[in-house]
Formats: structure tokens, C-alpha cells, sequence
């Protein structure tokens, strides 16, 4: 028994021995944080990360702003889950506490933003360090690092109101308590969001250098842009002045939303939306015009017009309008099939395209009439029948907007050019590249035996009406069902 005693306890204290030092070795090939900042080319590739948690435009299921509201619609619930689509789920009242869909606070489907925050606070304290850069560039980068910091506060706040602000990362071994960090009130978080803009300000570049290596990277046009967003949002009703959250209080009872509207909030937004505005000018940003190419004739008087809305978004060539690119959303096929929609032309059925992002009615009645006026404030517009049925008149008013002599609602004459230029809908056109000239657009005929008829159990829309924006006027359809998608980039 004594013996065996001895050969359990002999390799107990000879590990106990060499505890020390085992736990000081890092063992071979295993990356630590400080590798990260041992070159340039590293340190890039950790301010890569701190970009790579931006929001990708094309994620109509993980934005909130595809489906949380009411601007688009899916046709079924038991084609869509909620693991796919949560903003849908949300809109139809799902949103729950045990498991939050889109949640961006904690570790769930959709990612969390303190990642990205603790990310570039690592980076901003690290990439000093960096021995093969020059001053200037480190001060270039970790601006850039701290204008996204801000930004991702902001992402928060616009999700959850009050916030926790996280200026510095809280070291791995410190106390728990350090960690129980309280939310902040609304205007305190705008405060800071705005006040680390502001500071990254001076150290980043006006424009890009180098566009084609560049594109997507943070300047001031760029921060400037998205600063005066963030003070029209602080400046709008949801957090100006929010009686609505009225009991919402911290652990002392101060309201966490200001009580009080405060007009000066949008004297500050109204003057930082003009600084962004003549800086973006300043660097040949404006608003964008499509130049129609050699072999499309152009006839309609709004044509012009309506395809400056549609390609803005869609267009082949980088828009004029674009101040920051979305370099993590190249929408190509499996993002604008979902908006397109099924026979745009004879010959083609195309089982690629998916045809199921519907935008909603409420969203069509937002649109003004042909005078320019709200439809329902219109005198002239003949809103309480304005879901009778009626015949278009073979008017060339009416031409190059919807099929003469066919039978649609009343809602779809005499709109403005926007209504046209953004949504297909039963009776309407659908101008391409392909039809060489805008009188030859296609028809659009959304019943159950016309060419954009439901094809499949979730190849339609169920509300009527798709949105052309994201279509690129370009794409072109082949038999076989086949269909050439031309890729671009979104921004935000």
C-alpha cells in the first residue's frame, strides 16, 4: 500500500514543481496581441477588423431597416424563419426578452457592436507601437479607428436609446466591478459620440489618395457626413424631448431621456448638415445624374428624372453621391433578384430570381400626387376613391408610366415621378437598358395570369409592389433561364 501510495503522489509533486514556469511559456506559433502591431501590414489587418463589423447594406435580413418597420413585406411566414428574417418578425409584434432577435447588444445572431468597440480601442492604444510607420500615419489610422468607435456607439444608441460609453476597454484581470458600468442619458451618449468625431477630425484625410485602394476607408467627408445624421437624429423627436420614455430613469431617478425639447439641437444638425454639405462639394461629391448612353433614346419628360433616382443606388459607375462605400455589400445576384421581378421578359421564367421583397401599400401612399402634394391634403386628387377600380387613358400624360387601356386602382395615376421611378406595380412599366428606348418599356401585369404572376410558393410578392431603386438598369435576361447581374456597391 505504501509503495503505491508513492507512485500517485511522485508525478503529483513533480507537476506541482514546474507550475511556475509552465505557466509563463507561450508555447510556438501561437498569435498574441502584441504580433498584431509588430509591422505595418499586421497593424492594417487589425484596422481591417475594426471596419469589418460595420453593418453590410445588402443583409435585408440582419439591417433592421428592411423589415422592422413597414417598408417592405415578406409574402409567408412559414417560407421565412426568424433565425432569417428577425426585423419581419419584429414588425409583426415578436420581439421578445428571452431571446432578442437583431440583437446587437449581446452575442446573438446578428453580432454585437462592443466587439467592434473593444476592437478599436485595442487598436487605438496599440498601433503607436508599430515600429515601421511613420507619425503621421499612425495618428491617420487611429483617428479612423476612433471615428468608427464612435460610430458603433451611435449604431447602439439608434438601437437602444441609453448606453454604457466605452472610451476604454476594461483590463481582462481588474475587478468585477469595474464591469457594472451604468447607462448613460441619450444626450450624454450624443454628446460623446460627436465629441469623438469631432477629435479623430483633424487627423484624418480630406478625401481618398488612392480611391481604388482606398474606397470604403474613413476621411473627413465621410465624417463629416455621417456627424450632421447623428445630430439630425439627437435633434428629431425620438430623442428631442421623448415623453414617451418618461420613466425611464437610472439608479437615482434622473430621466435617461431628456424631458425638455430643445429647438437649438436642430440649429446645430441644420449647421452641420451645411458644413458637410459644401466640404462634399468642396471634393466634387453632388447629387447624380445619369448620362444616358449612345443607343438608348431617351423621350419621356420625367424619364430623365426618374432614372437620376434609380441609378443613384443601382448604378453601373460609382455615383457622385456616394460619400462612404459599403465595401462588405456587393450587390449583385443574390441581392437585387430578390427586388426584381419574374418575366421581365418573354422568354424567361429565371428560377434564379427570388422576387420576393414586396414593399408595402403604406409605403406607395407616401408618395405625392402630381402636384406635388401629399395625396391625402391634395384637393384635387380624388383620395376616398382612390382604390376603385379604373381604365388608363390613352394619354401621352400617361405614357411612359403605365399601360394605356389596361384596368388598375385609381392610386396608381397621377402620381409624382418618384412613385414611378421607384415601384412596379400592377398596370405600371419597367424601363431596362435593354429596351434602347423608354417608350419600349415593359409592361407589368401583376395578376394571376400576367407576366409577373407568382411562379413558386416565394418567387412573388405578395403586396403588389417591388421597388426598381435596387434594380440595376443594366442587368439583362437571357433564355435558359438565365440573367447577367451587374455588381455594385451600396453606401451608406
Amino acid at each position: 500500500m505504501y509503495k503505491r501510495i508513492l507512485l500517485i503522489l511522485f508525478p503529483i509533486t513533480l507537476a506541482m514543481s514546474s507550475c511556475n514556469k509552465f505557466i509563463d511559456v507561450i508555447p510556438d506559433n501561437v498569435p498574441v496581441i502584441e504580433h498584431a502591431f509588430n509591422l505595418r501590414t499586421e497593424a492594417e489587418g487589425y484596422l481591417a477588423t475594426c471596419y469589418n463589423r460595420l453593418p453590410a447594406s445588402t443583409n435585408t435580413g440582419g439591417l433592421p431597416g428592411y423589415f422592422s418597420a413597414d417598408e417592405f413585406w415578406l409574402n409567408s411566414t412559414s417560407n421565412y424563419s426568424a433565425g432569417a428574417y428577425p426585423g419581419w418578425y419584429i414588425a409583426q409584434g415578436q420581439q421578445n426578452s428571452n431571446s432578442p432577435l437583431l440583437n446587437y447588444w449581446g452575442s446573438g445572431g446578428s453580432g454585437t457592436y462592443w466587439q467592434a468597440i473593444n476592437d478599436c480601442n485595442v487598436f487605438i492604444e496599440r498601433v503607436f507601437t508599430v515600429p515601421d510607420m511613420e507619425d503621421y500615419e499612425k495618428e491617420r489610422w487611429a483617428a479612423e479607428a476612433k471615428f468608427l468607435k464612435a460610430y458603433y456607439h451611435y449604431l447602439l444608441v439608434r438601437a437602444y436609446g441609453p448606453i454604457i460609453i466605452k472610451d476604454e476597454n476594461v483590463p481582462v484581470f481588474a475587478d468585477p466591478s469595474e464591469s457594472h458600468v451604468p447607462r448613460v442619458a441619450v444626450d450624454a451618449c450624443f454628446d460623446y459620440i460627436v465629441k469623438t468625431i469631432d477629435e479623430a477630425m483633424p487627423y484624418l484625410l480630406e478625401v481618398e489618395e488612392n480611391p481604388i485602394i482606398e474606397i470604403g476607408r474613413v476621411t473627413q467627408v465621410v465624417a463629416k457626413a455621417v456627424k450632421a445624421e447623428i445630430l439630425v437624429e439627437a435633434a428629431s423627436p425620438l430623442f428631442n424631448g421623448n415623453t414617451d420614455m418618461q420613466l425611464l430613469k437610472d439608479d437615482n431617478g434622473n430621466p435617461l431621456f431628456n424631458q425638455t425639447y430643445d429647438e437649438n439641437k436642430w440649429v446645430k444638425a441644420a449647421a452641420a448638415c451645411k458644413e458637410a454639405i459644401d466640404f462634399a462639394h468642396l471634393h466634387n461629391k453632388k447629387l447624380h445624374v445619369w448620362t444616358s448612353p449612345a443607343n438608348f433614346t431617351v423621350n419621356g419628360p420625367n424619364t430623365q428624372y426618374k432614372l437620376n433616382l434609380r441609378t443613384a443606388v443601382s448604378g453601373e459607375d460609382a455615383s457622385t453621391e456616394t460619400l462612404w462605400y459599403d465595401t462588405r455589400s456587393i450587390a449583385g445576384l443574390g441581392f437585387q433578384t430578390d427586388f426584381t421581378p419574374r418575366g421581365l421578359v418573354s422568354d424567361a421564367n429565371h428560377s434564379g430570381i427570388t422576387s420576393f421583397m414586396g414593399a408595402t401599400l403604406n409605403m406607395a401612399q407616401k408618395f405625392y400626387s402630381a402636384n406635388g402634394v401629399p395625396i391625402d391634403e391634395d384637393k384635387t386628387y380624388p383620395y376616398a376613391a382612390r382604390y376603385e377600380l379604373t381604365t388608363v387613358p390613352n394619354q401621352n400624360k400617361y405614357k411612359y408610366d403605365l399601360i394605356a387601356g389596361y384596368t388598375t386602382v385609381r392610386f396608381h395615376l397621377d402620381r409624382e415621378p418618384r412613385f414611378y421611378g421607384t415601384l412596379s406595380f400592377d398596370g405600371g412599366r419597367y424601363l431596362m437598358l435593354f429596351n434602347k428606348n423608354d417608350a419600349d418599356a415593359i409592361n407589368t401585369d401583376y395578376k394571376s395570369t400576367g407576366n409577373i404572376k407568382p411562379s413558386s410558393p416565394t418567387g412573388y410578392t405578395n403586396t403588389g409592389y417591388m421597388v426598381k431603386k435596387y434594380v440595376n438598369i443594366g442587368n439583362t435576361y437571357g433564355s435558359s433561364n438565365r440573367h447577367d447581374v451587374v455588381p455594385y456597391a451600396l453606401s451608406f
